[in-house]
């Protein structure tokens, strides 16, 4: 189903940056951080057993900052600098030759890619941001095929589809864009810094979630309108980068990652937005490995359980 698809499903996907031949790079402009490594090892703990692996060879990827899975499960990764998008197939841990130009698209063109914070799939379009274009871009998820470019107006810093709606909000240095994708009719929406300048924000049950220096903040949203110009918001100390997910069978419950903090955690918002009880925590800062800024969480059918 749609709605299960970047859900963390009682399976554990972890995105690790794989600690041996790490070289350094920059991070991108704005983030105040040090260097990140380049390789990383992807891991995912199916029932206890390891069930796919990728660190070097073929299957190897720069610095991944979001994926996402196509309808078929197999995966599409927003890279680093202009490394473009990259998509692997899931049975096997290849790349998918058959997707732009051996498995890589966005480097070039009217769908180039730059520093691409955040990435989402809907209805089988990889929809991607590209910092330096200033844009969101539309790459078709079966054959890496440009379809659109949309201009935003402002260097993007986050992106979130409302599944339900086909509505997707983009929050950028000139304020937020919401981009009908069934007509790709875009508005600009007046909105505040927590909006603008968050490294991970999530629509969810009526509400879109930003996390924005050491707070979680919630605004709500209607009929795909505009986020409200006021929310709440309770503190959440977690580092500059902060992935979110949200488990669609309940609204008021967020998967986040920390980059800077290499744990992952399920928290519950309570009703009014202004507090959370925290559920599980996943990783520890001692720990030899590093998170990626974002998460991305397969569906492969099976329901949310006690995880």
């Amino acid at each position: 189903m749609i709605e299960m698809k970047k859900i963390f499903i009682g399976l554990f996907v972890f995105i690790f940056i794989h600690i041996e031949q790490v070289s350094s790079k920059s991070l991108p402009p704005g983030t105040g951080a040090g260097d990140v490594p380049a390789n990383i090892l992807i891991m995912l703990d199916k029932s206890g057993s390891m069930g796919w692996r990728m660190s070097g060879g073929t299957a190897s990827m720069r610095y991944p900052y979001d994926a996402d899975a196509d309808s078929n499960g197999d995966i599409i990764v927003s890279q680093y600098n202009r490394d473009g998008v990259k998509k692997f197939v899931y049975g096997s841990s290849t790349l998918d030759t058959g997707f732009g130009t051996n498995g890589v698209t966005g480097k070039s063109g009217n769908c180039k890619t730059s520093y691409s914070y955040s990435g989402e799939v809907y209805n089988d379009v990889y929809y991607t941001t590209a910092y330096y274009e200033q844009a969101v871009v539309a790459i078709r998820a079966s054959d890496g095929a440009c379809l659109r470019k949309y201009d935003i107006g402002g260097y993007p810093y986050n992106m979130t589809i409302d599944q339900s709606t086909g509505t997707l909000y983009v929050g950028h240095s000139g304020g937020l864009k919401k981009i009908n994708l069934s007509n790709n009719q875009m508005t600009n929406c007046s909105v505040i810094s927590q909006l603008r300048y968050s490294y991970g924000t999530k629509i969810s049950g009526g509400y879109i979630y930003a996390h924005y220096r050491n707070r979680m903040y919630r605004y709500a949203v209607s009929n795909s309108n505009c986020p409200s110009s006021s929310g709440t918001s309770f503190s959440y100390s977690k580092g500059s980068y902060l992935g979110l997910e949200a488990n669609p069978n309940n609204s008021n419950e967020l998967w986040t990652l920390s980059w800077s903090n290499s744990k992952m955690e399920k928290i519950t918002v309570n009703g009014s937005g202004n507090g959370y009880t925290l559920n599980k925590t996943i990783g520890s800062r001692s720990t030899s490995f590093y998170f990626i800024k974002n998460i991305f969480l397969l569906s492969l059918g099976i329901r949310l359980g006690s995880n």
